[in-house]
């Protein structure tokens, strides 16, 4: 699984989840603790990724300053990754 630099990562711009305050802070010390467990899945986009799932994973490493993190890169269109950020 590759390791992708987070500042060549970006948020999608129809993300329709929202995550309570607390379970941030958790998922924060989650990830100091352990690191990114589970990769981010992302879509190619000229020189970026755009995130398909796993923005708040990406915002708690972008957080903690982390230079790369696990993603799993999915050769898709945008519509189609619409339709996999909310399944």
């Amino acid at each position: 699984m590759p390791l992708i630099e987070t500042s060549k990562i970006e948020p999608n711009s129809y993300n329709p989840n929202v995550v309570d305050p607390t379970i941030m802070a958790q998922l924060v010390k989650d990830v100091e603790r352990v690191g990114v467990q589970h990769p981010v899945l992302v879509r190619p986009d000229g020189d970026k990724y755009i995130i398909i799932d796993g923005e708040h994973r990406y915002r708690v490493a972008k957080e903690l300053n982390l230079e790369s993190i696990p993603c799993i890169v999915h050769e898709i269109t945008e519509p189609e990754a619409m339709v996999m950020t909310i399944s």
